[in-house]
């Protein structure tokens, strides 16, 4: 998750151009300079929704997601991998349909290759496009998954569902449970959809970041 901290937020627009930087290649047609880049970008600065702040706007690649539910094509959906959804250009018709149904705002509109676009974190690169561009700051990545061990029952199937290797079953004090490598996951999510009690949870501000977070409104106040 690209979390956006809008108090900071300036409405520079730098990541706004990162993100159409970093998928100007992938623009069909013969479309130029800023044409090209507007054809290209995955996320916009909008306002907020108090209509006084700007703030960064991208896919936040909802649980249940009511843009690829409401896709007549199949072109809207979610990766296997990585838990993102994503759109498969080839089958994306241009009805829009997704771009109404999304709540947030999100989704974009390429009015040369009459296609829809949208965030796909960069496909996992670290740090995205948008968050490294920031001047301030103001974006922020933070994807921590972590196991309840009184839910986890050591079924295997996050073990088993994890490509990177990430999580393994170990002996505990309370049996065989799941136990996360934070420094191989990825914070794609699958594990946590998949478990069938509800053990993985996926924590977006760090027990650090909330600290700090509670330090620095303490010193304000």
């Amino acid at each position: 998750m690209i979390l956006a901290d809008i108090d900071h937020c300036v409405g520079c627009r730098a990541c706004e151009v990162a993100c159409a930087e970093k998928h100007l290649g992938e623009v069909k047609g013969e479309a130029v300079g800023v044409e090209a880049l507007l054809a290209a970008r995955r996320m916009h600065v909008g306002i907020s929704m108090g209509g006084t702040k700007p703030m960064p706007i991208q896919c936040r690649h909802c649980e249940d997601p009511t843009c690829l539910f409401a896709c007549i094509t199949g072109a809207m959906h979610r990766d296997p991998t990585t838990g993102m959804v994503l759109v498969d250009e080839e089958k994306c018709v241009g009805c829009w349909t997704c771009l109404k149904m999304c709540s947030f705002g999100t989704i974009m509109v390429d009015q040369i290759g009459h296609r829809v676009l949208k965030c796909d974190k960069c496909f996992m690169d670290r740090p995205p496009a948008c968050v490294e561009a920031c001047p301030n700051n103001v974006l922020i990545i933070e994807e921590v998954e972590y196991v309840d061990q009184d839910a986890c029952i050591g079924c295997g199937l996050c073990e088993t569902l994890c490509l990177r290797g990430a999580i393994k079953l170990v002996d505990t004090e309370k049996g065989r449970k799941s136990q996360i490598n934070q420094d191989l996951c990825k914070g794609c999510g699958i594990c946590a959809a998949s478990c069938p009690r509800d053990a993985i949870k996926m924590r977006y501000f760090t027990d650090e970041k909330a600290f700090e977070t509670i330090a620095e409104l303490l010193e304000v106040a």
